[in-house]
């Protein structure tokens, strides 16, 4: 309830207009991916998950969804200086019983901050669909807004009150995905160019030929040209990977030891027609200038160097068979052991400037056009150290201090 104090110079009829600001109210975004077949574009809707947590319903009322916030503070970031000083400690006896206790206190204060977030989540409701025309575009200068047509009753302590916002295709290369090495399982997948979804990262509902697939989250905002989005599994292609018992021997020469590894990957298409298929595997790469990884073997695959990443594309015809083979040596000193670290490292995938096509390796698939050359990528020969940026090392390298020159270029 809303209770207003009205005052006026004399008596009589005096219309008024009454606005206030309610708080209680967000959305958020959710897709619908409608796949209808392989020579195809997707079909994507954006909608809006609307929630109000006022206690009362809004009838009939006028709605604009922002992709920012118009009320936040507009108060610019100060930043205090830094200031340096040597630490004394003080000198100050404890018990063994003090310093357990303080260790207590400080472990409960930890747990608390990490609890904290999560006493914010709030419980699930009930869903509330609408199904209604779509959103005008508004271009901001600051952010979007979507006007919604019509007046609309948005509903209290619901999940969300659903509006259509806008809808738009957008060319895919599709591909079934197999990575063995990882999984058996393969995914109808689609390669789509970033700066053609032009939409915030959300949850998108998948539809294969009007059928539930499943959902994903899309993220389309990383820095790389294209990204891979999901379709859901697909059960078309079998492929089984085989890896061979590994074999190490001495080099006495050069006092090393050299260790043999391969393997066999098999697929088999069910289907009664040809699949593109996209098979990826991967040999170690070595941080370390001692170690030495040699392929000696990879069925014409395609080698990324950054990642160890291979990669074969091709075509499954029906009912056939397929055969892969992979083979490589790992070479280090006699007199040291090797470890393995295993890292998500971004190949980041680009586009042929020639022909459009995608091109993850040295040479377009397509056209053969070369990658360009673009800078060096630098990492540490000494400790074997990558900078998060490898095309900008720092000066120096902050896990042994060694200096970042040529020496350091892969």
């Amino acid at each position: 309830m809303i209770m207003a104090e009205l005052m006026a110079e004399k008596e009589g009829t005096c219309p008024f207009a009454l606005q206030y600001q309610e708080n209680a109210g967000s959305w958020r975004p959710k897709y619908e991916v409608q796949f209808t077949g392989e020579k195809n574009p997707l079909a994507v809707s954006m909608k809006a998950q609307i929630m109000q947590s006022s206690g009362e319903d809004w009838d009939q009322v006028k709605v604009t969804l922002y992709t920012g916030n118009p009320s936040v503070s507009h108060d610019l970031p100060k930043m205090p200086s830094v200031q340096l000083s040597l630490y004394e400690p003080p000198k100050v006896k404890e018990s063994k019983m003090m310093a357990l206790g303080r260790s207590v206190v400080m472990e409960e204060c930890a747990d608390m901050e990490m609890a904290a977030p999560m006493m914010m989540s709030s419980a699930p409701m009930n869903m509330a669909a609408l199904k209604m025309a779509e959103a005008q575009v508004s271009e901001e200068e600051t952010m979007t807004a979507f006007l919604l047509p019509d007046l609309r009753d948005v509903l209290s302590d619901t999940n969300g009150n659903i509006a259509d916002l806008q809808s738009f295709t957008v060319k895919a290369n599709y591909h079934v995905l197999c990575i063995p090495k990882v999984s058996d399982k393969c995914y109808l997948t689609a390669e789509i160019i970033s700066s053609e979804w032009p939409l915030p990262p959300a949850n998108a509902a998948i539809y294969l030929q009007e059928t539930y697939a499943g959902e994903v989250y899309v993220d389309a905002t990383a820095d790389t040209e294209l990204f891979t989005l999901s379709l859901g599994q697909d059960e078309r292609l079998n492929v089984i990977r085989t890896e061979l018992p590994k074999k190490t021997q001495d080099v006495f020469m050069k006092n090393q030891k050299k260790q043999l590894c391969s393997g066999t990957i098999r697929l088999v298409n069910n289907a009664s027609e040809n699949l593109k298929v996209l098979i990826k595997d991967q040999i170690p790469v070595s941080t370390d200038k001692t170690i030495t990884v040699e392929a000696s073997e990879l069925s014409d695959g395609k080698l990324v160097d950054e990642t160890g990443e291979i990669i074969w594309e091709m075509e499954a015809e029906p009912k056939k068979t397929i055969e892969l083979s992979y083979a490589y040596s790992i070479t280090w000193p006699k007199d040291k052991k090797i470890t393995e670290n295993r890292k998500f490292i971004s190949s980041k995938p680009g586009i042929c400037p020639k022909c459009g096509t995608p091109a993850a390796g040295k040479f377009c698939p397509e056209c053969g056009k070369p990658k360009p050359a673009g800078a060096p990528l630098y990492r540490c020969d000494k400790c074997g150290w990558t900078p998060e940026d490898p095309h900008n090392p720092p000066k120096f390298c902050p896990e042994c201090g060694d200096v970042f020159d040529d020496n350091d270029i892969q």
